[in-house]
């Protein structure tokens, strides 16, 4: 038996099209061979008389429609993470997928730098990095200052520490590593820093000048990115990370709030989730590279808080 392949139903531009190729001389049977069309269809629209109304199909219903007034709230207080979003309405009951809710979410495209970065792996206990980042501000004393979050990324593993500090000094700076390697157990070989004041005073002739109060505090090897050049420490795109995913859209009563919601998301989402370059679980990457860290010293340790917020 023939196969017979059934058009859609003729819309819009095919109406207008039709009309204008019979106004420009061409015959029914032309116009038919033309656009695919039985000569009955075409002569139907040839011949009809005033502006074609079109039914449009009603939009089905969709397992986000309960929950949509609640995401243009969350986008208007700037949390634009797909990701994050989806983490929350899991937890308002929501069971649809996270492509939906970043289709819904979607921005309009905007151009982006292709521009291709050879990206390099360090071996397991090898290397670290770390930055600084300003995250907003906050009240402290009653006055309006800034809040700067420490963040640490093992290399092999994307092991991640995050810290929130109202301070970005040295005294701060020294305090987060120590917090860092007592959280992790353990000391990287190296850490590769920007070219921070609390790392490199200046640039003389015969390199970099650390500063003694922080190269006199640990035993591993600071390394320094190359001036101009921060993608040479691309792995600390959890800088980013930690700003879309965790604090965008969120606001704290005090540093004590913030930090303690930092150790439940490393615990719950940042360290367990499948990460994007290695396709592996930090924490499971992190076992490799546990018994590799050098020891600190006695005396040093770290109380991870109890995760009250799975929800994060």
């Amino acid at each position: 038996m023939p196969i017979v392949r059934r058009l859609p139903a003729i819309q819009g531009d095919e109406w207008f099209m039709i009309r204008q190729l019979h106004r420009e001389g061409l015959t029914i049977s032309e116009i038919a061979r033309k656009t695919g069309r039985d000569r009955k269809t075409v002569r139907k629209v040839v011949n009809a008389t005033g502006q074609p109304v079109f039914k449009t199909r009603p939009t089905p219903p969709s397992k986000l429609d309960p929950y949509k007034d609640y995401i243009k709230s969350r986008v208007d207080a700037y949390m634009t993470n797909a990701v994050k979003m989806h983490r929350e309405l899991r937890a308002r009951g929501y069971d649809g997928g996270v492509t939906v809710v970043r289709g819904f979410m979607r921005p309009p495209r905007r151009s982006a730098d292709s521009r291709a970065i050879m990206r390099y792996e360090t071996a397991p206990g090898q290397q670290a990095q770390v930055d600084w980042a300003s995250c907003g501000r906050g009240l402290y004393q009653g006055i309006l200052r800034t809040v700067y979050c420490f963040v640490m990324t093992l290399g092999y593993s994307r092991m991640m520490y995050i810290e929130f500090t109202w301070r970005a000094d040295t005294r701060a700076f020294i305090r987060g590593h120590i917090n860092t390697f007592a959280y992790f157990g353990g000391i990287t070989k190296s850490c590769l820093y920007d070219n921070l004041k609390s790392v490199n005073l200046a640039y003389v002739a015969g390199g970099p000048r650390l500063n003694p109060a922080f190269a006199d505090t640990f035993s591993f090897k600071p390394r320094l990115c190359r001036p101009y050049r921060p993608e040479t420490k691309g792995k600390v795109e959890s800088v980013g990370y930690v700003k879309g995913n965790f604090i965008l859209g969120d606001t704290f009563e005090s540093l004590d709030e913030i930090n303690a919601a930092a150790s439940c998301w490393l615990q719950t989402v940042a360290n367990t989730r499948v990460h994007g370059t290695t396709g592996d679980v930090p924490q499971d990457r992190f076992e490799k590279v546990r018994l590799l860290l050098t020891p600190l010293r006695p005396g040093i340790g770290f109380v991870t808080p109890p995760c009250t917020n799975s929800a994060g």
